[in-house]
């Protein structure tokens, strides 16, 4: 009889598998290896991640990256060894007082992220090693090729194979290729990232229990402008072909202090607010009149991101958090430049869309006829 009983429940607990296959969301079999169990390692891993996103970076690359320096630094900014590596990318003697130099020309401390992805990129253009690989390198949609050519291309080991450790530590732990593959499930495989991830510090990634990469629904609702009346735009201010900028085309819409008067930003529609901070910490250039300014307020309705900036100096001119909802007329910030440049987004994230920030390939849509267009149809 007991031998019946067991073989009955054995029949039982197949059936119940067969019936409730447990949940994945991951394609990548390693993806499991507990190797990233770090906060700030994870903190760390997001921005890294949605920078080279941001150049042009496929999913599988940019977790590549990661797999190579989370191997030599932890993917540290603060990583040192005895010989004086330091860094993410273990900048050593030259490098390190080129990384020092720009550091400071650029007002920011060497031990910044955004420091250090800037100088990674200033020597990826500027053929440093093999310079022009690392660009193409980008570009590969294989995880373990892309963390092998990076390695080679970008740390030059090419000649230094018992530093390569792509398959193991040395010592039985995982190697780079490990790192990355766990890396890309965690954030490449839905590329979750590519949206508004790196606003999140949190180092939770279980929430995204439907593995869905877009968790922000639909709000809709009407249109507005971001200042109270009609202005009117000069040459320099509107949307799409224009000679004297660079690539001859501006990505967005300028509302000038003179047209459109009042310091108070309001939002040109409702939506959730997915990154509200300095665009410097995910490793945007937040100088200006160049780049995007202290102050940047992004809002996700559906598949649509409107990208607020370049209107305030300081981040003490915004005035919602992420995780808001905000709704159209809703105050978001407060102005003291001459200007807030609005971009609006439907094709991809706004983070990943600032590398397309000078192409006028689509990506960028003209913000005064969505405005207009929408608020004719909410009459």
């Amino acid at each position: 009889m007991a031998t019946f009983l067991v073989f009955i429940m054995l029949i039982a607990a197949i059936v119940g598998a067969i019936q409730s296959p447990p949940k994945t969301c991951s394609t990548n079999e390693e993806s499991n290896i507990n190797v990233t169990t770090s906060k700030d390692m994870t903190k760390n891993a997001k921005s890294i991640y949605s920078f080279m996103r941001s150049k042009g970076a496929t999913p599988q690359a940019a977790s590549g990256i990661l797999g190579v320096w989370q191997f030599e630094s932890g993917l540290s900014t603060t990583a040192h060894n005895p010989s004086g590596a330091t860094g993410l990318a273990q900048w050593l003697g030259g490098r390190f007082t080129a990384l020092q130099s720009y550091a400071s020309s650029h007002g920011g401390k060497t031990s910044d992220l955004n420091m250090q992805l800037g100088y990674f990129w200033k020597e990826a253009n500027s053929g440093y090693y093999k310079g022009a690989g690392v660009i193409k390198d980008l570009k590969i949609t294989d995880v373990h090729k892309a963390t092998y050519r990076f390695l080679m291309d970008y740390e030059g080991m090419s000649q230094n194979p018992e530093q390569w450790y792509l398959t193991n530590n040395g010592s039985g732990g995982p190697g780079r290729y490990q790192m990355a593959d766990a890396w890309y499930g965690k954030l490449g495989a839905d590329d979750k990232v590519s949206g508004s991830i790196i606003a999140d510090t949190s180092d939770d990634f279980s929430s995204n229990s439907g593995c869905s990469s877009d968790d922000t629904d639909s709000i809709g609702g009407t249109w507005g402008w971001p200042f109270k009346g009609h202005g009117s735009f000069g040459s320099e201010q509107d949307f799409g072909a224009s000679a004297s900028r660079q690539g001859n085309f501006h990505d967005g819409l300028d509302f000038g202090t003179a047209s459109w008067p009042g310091s108070n930003v309001m939002a040109v529609h409702a939506g959730k607010v997915i990154f509200a901070g300095d665009p410097g910490t995910v490793g945007i250039d937040n100088s200006f009149p160049n780049g995007l300014g202290k102050s940047v307020v992004v809002t996700k309705d559906g598949n649509m991101e409107i990208v607020y900036q370049e209107f305030n100096t300081s981040t003490g001119g915004i005035k919602v958090h992420k995780g808001d909802t905000v709704k159209t007329g809703q105050v978001i910030g407060t102005r003291n430049t001459d200007h807030l440049h609005l971009g609006i987004t439907k094709k991809m994230g706004w983070q990943q869309a600032e590398g397309h920030a000078f192409k006028n390939d689509g990506t960028w849509l003209d913000p005064q006829k969505l405005i207009t267009e929408g608020m004719k149809k909410n009459k």
